[in-house]
């Protein structure tokens, strides 16, 4: 809250600084979130959510993230979470409140006791700081064992899949990467926060799931859900109606794909899209005017001491850079005390060892280090991931 206030006060005195500070804490939360583990990529999603969710769009409530309740530590389904789960979803069922558009009402409560007992890492919740859960979502991760649950509750949906159903009829459980939900709820008796401000947070809870490299499926007949659905950046993927004589139950397959789309890409998209005109400028001058990836890195390090050759790479030429200035560059940060974040020290070590003192070959390298090859080479190829995103920052900051 402390926080909101201060960024609040901010945008006040000094709104053009204010969007330029933010858009270079948003680089910095997209760079580590590349590099970070999962469980750190959903502390620094949840963050980029909040650092620009009034750029997100505010037209429904559902995805209004203003509120000031702050879910729980995430934790996954626990068997214990059923009982409340059930509660909320009866005390949900109304026709004001959306579940589910594909499954009957009296279904509810045996689809989320088959999606407890076969797909539980499908349940999504938001708790409150005691644990307790205050909203929740459900679905089926879509593999061919699951297909048979969804023909039993929500057959409508095989239509949509049409064109996928061969490949997952024949696909393991563990190779699975998408998720179509089927069942949302709030405890809509909280005494302080309303039904849309628990959606939202609900909403903010995926998306940040999603974003490690999962394709979520929402399906909907409402006219709101598919404004938001849109304006969040999801793909329309086909439509069925589930009574041909009424245009309103037109259900419409809609799906967010983080399998080839890295978040903090989708994220500048939706401020592209919704944010105030001027931003599109302060994103694209903020940016490096080239960015050094892991084979880039290793291109710089295999020509260090090649004289000029290394300005021939198309990176360099690009920063219009000396290839001296790149090799002290590189030289500096491997002997650094302290390595600049991401580099580790083990990074600069092997770092230095496979380029710069080149007296071992791979396998000997492996030994010093205590590793397999197979590991030495892993840990080789994130060392360079990690020097190409400190030069990425370093070179852009010496550009001619």
């Amino acid at each position: 809250m402390i926080a909101g206030l201060l960024r609040s006060d901010f945008a006040q005195r000094d709104a053009d600084q204010f969007q330029v500070r933010r858009q270079q804490a948003f680089q910095l939360l997209a760079e580590q979130f590349r590099l970070a583990d999962v469980r750190q990529q959903r502390g620094i999603a949840a963050h980029i959510l909040e650092l620009y969710r009034e750029f997100l769009p505010s037209a429904h409530a559902y995805a209004d993230f203003s509120t000031a309740l702050n879910p729980g530590v995430h934790t996954p389904f626990r068997p214990e979470d059923l009982d409340s789960l059930q509660q909320l979803l009866a005390a949900a069922i109304s026709p004001t409140n959306w579940q589910s558009e594909l499954v009957h009402a009296q279904e509810y409560s045996a689809l989320l006791d088959d999606i407890a007992r076969y797909s539980p890492e499908g349940i999504c919740i938001v708790r409150d700081d005691s644990g307790g859960p205050l909203a929740f979502c459900a679905g089926f991760w879509l593999h061919g064992s699951s297909l048979s649950m969804l023909d039993r509750y929500a057959p409508g949906i095989l239509a949509l899949l049409s064109d996928e159903q061969a490949t997952l009829r024949t696909l393991p459980r563990e190779l699975t990467d998408t998720l179509c939900v089927l069942l949302a709820a709030v405890d809509v008796r909280h005494p302080l926060y309303g039904p849309e401000e628990l959606g939202a947070l609900l909403m903010q809870q995926w998306l940040v799931e999603m974003t490690s490299g999962l394709r979520g499926i929402m399906i909907t007949a409402d006219p709101q859900l598919k404004g938001l659905f849109q304006s969040l950046g999801f793909q329309r993927m086909g439509h069925i109606k589930l009574n041909d004589t009424e245009a309103e139950n037109e259900l419409t397959r809609w799906e967010l794909d983080f399998r080839h789309q890295t978040f903090d890409k989708w994220v500048k998209e939706i401020i592209r899209q919704t944010g105030p005109a001027g931003l599109p400028a302060l994103i694209s001058r903020n940016e490096p005017r080239a960015k050094v990836d892991g084979s880039a890195a290793k291109q710089i390090m295999e020509l260090l001491f090649s004289g000029d050759e290394i300005e021939q790479l198309p990176v360099v030429q690009t920063l219009g850079l000396r290839g001296s200035d790149v090799r002290n560059c590189v030289q500096n940060m491997l002997t650094a005390n302290e390595a600049p974040y991401p580099l580790t020290r083990l990074d600069q070590s092997i770092l230095r060892a496979v380029y710069l003192q080149r007296n071992r070959n791979k396998n000997q390298l492996a030994d010093d280090f205590h590793m397999s090859r197979t590991t030495f080479y892993r840990h080789s190829l994130q060392a360079l991931e990690h020097m190409g995103h400190v030069l990425t920052q370093a070179l852009s900051g010496m550009e001619s």
